[in-house]
């Protein structure tokens, strides 16, 4: 365990090493909070102090032989490579919140701003169902008219036709009398 007093992160490709699995399965691990660990710059580490990864470590075959090798990769490992130093880390830490608190506000001013239009949407929505009712409202009202004018109309029509077969019916018994009296009573000429 001399390499976890020296260090308290690994990189995802180190502690694969020291586990003996892959890359893969120890970033997986991560997200499935199996031990803990974060993403840096597109790098995964390990916290090497975290007693569930300390677990796994002493689960992994051949732990003493990886120390030495990994003791020795250590001594050639890029400072690009390497998570930030504690001085660096707090460094990074202490901008980090304003980062992420910079990325929530702007979350935020986003989904203020989806909110508004979503508002906007709604009372918009809102109103054209309005006119929609309303304009049914009136085409029902349009329609009874239409029954109603169309109900007067065919009884105007009926009573015109009682009013022609009346008239031509007082023609008729006018004709009639005509005759009668021109048969019954001598013109004077």
């Amino acid at each position: 365990m001399l390499i976890m007093e020296k260090m308290t992160h690994l990189t995802a490709n180190e502690a694969a090493v020291l586990l003996d699995v892959s890359a893969q399965t120890v970033k997986r691990w991560i997200q499935e909070k199996k031990f803990e660990g974060y993403k840096y710059r597109n790098r995964w580490y390990v916290d090497t102090q975290d007693s569930k990864f300390q677990d796994f470590l002493a689960l992994a075959p051949n732990t003493q032989n990886h120390h030495t090798e990994h003791d020795q990769h250590n001594q050639h490992v890029d400072h690009v490579d390497t998570p930030p130093s504690n001085s660096q880390s707090q460094v990074d830490k202490s901008t980090e919140p304003e980062t992420l608190a910079d990325q929530l506000q702007l979350l935020e001013k986003q989904l203020a701003k989806k909110d508004a239009q979503l508002d906007k949407r709604d009372t918009h929505i809102d109103e054209l169902l309005k006119q929609q009712d309303q304009a049914q409202q009136l085409s029902a009202m349009q329609q009874k008219t239409i029954d109603r004018l169309t109900e007067q109309n065919q009884q105007l029509s009926q009573q015109n036709e009682r009013q022609q077969l009346q008239i031509e019916d007082m023609s008729r018994n006018r004709s009639i009398l005509a005759r009668i009296r021109e048969v019954f009573i001598p013109s004077n000429t």
